[in-house]
């Protein structure tokens, strides 16, 4: 939330009215507001179990309510599904998974960095059990594991408790 609260930018010109006239106070008003990029590559390989990809799909279901344009790319060691945001919605009423293979999310980069232009943030639904591309890529990466995970090279790492609360680790 705070890559996406941060698209946004502010200036006192024009006055925000309505907070002048409702509170006396001086508010800044949205000068320019950007619907921000938001891809999230769920793991289906055969490390996931079913509970987990029930997890992952609430999970897409939340970000749905944040964000118009989120993009969900599913994926073992290949991509099977690609649901652009104009999809999204028929996607979440009837979630189907495929996969259950291998895992990498080497492809998923790749597609990202050739479809995807500057994304404003990715999000690795996974296990960590995964291949990683070698280079770190340009745009913000979360990686939110599962409790018997492994640890990723790089990225923002969250991890889901027993509980499917979760555990916010800087890496």
């Amino acid at each position: 939330s705070e890559i996406i609260a941060g698209k946004s930018e502010f200036s006192y010109t024009p006055l925000n009215k309505r907070r002048y006239l409702e509170y006396g106070a001086v508010y800044p008003s949205i000068s320019k507001e950007e619907i921000p990029k938001v891809v999230v590559a769920v793991d289906t390989s055969g490390s996931i179990s079913n509970a987990e990809l029930s997890l992952f799909a609430g999970a897409i279901k939340k970000m749905s309510t944040i964000t118009p344009e989120l993009t969900v790319i599913t994926c073992d060691a290949s991509i099977h599904q690609v649901i652009p945001p104009s999809q999204i919605e028929s996607f979440l009423k009837s979630i189907k998974f495929a996969g259950r293979g291998g895992t990498s999310h080497i492809p998923v980069f790749e597609y990202i960095d050739k479809k995807i232009p500057n994304p404003d943030v990715v999000i690795c639904l996974t296990d960590g059990y995964t291949d990683y591309p070698n280079k770190k890529p340009k745009y913000p990466v979360i990686w939110v594991l599962t409790p018997n995970h492994k640890t990723p090279p790089w990225g923002k790492v969250i991890v889901l408790k027993k509980d499917n609360s979760y555990l916010d680790d800087d890496y």
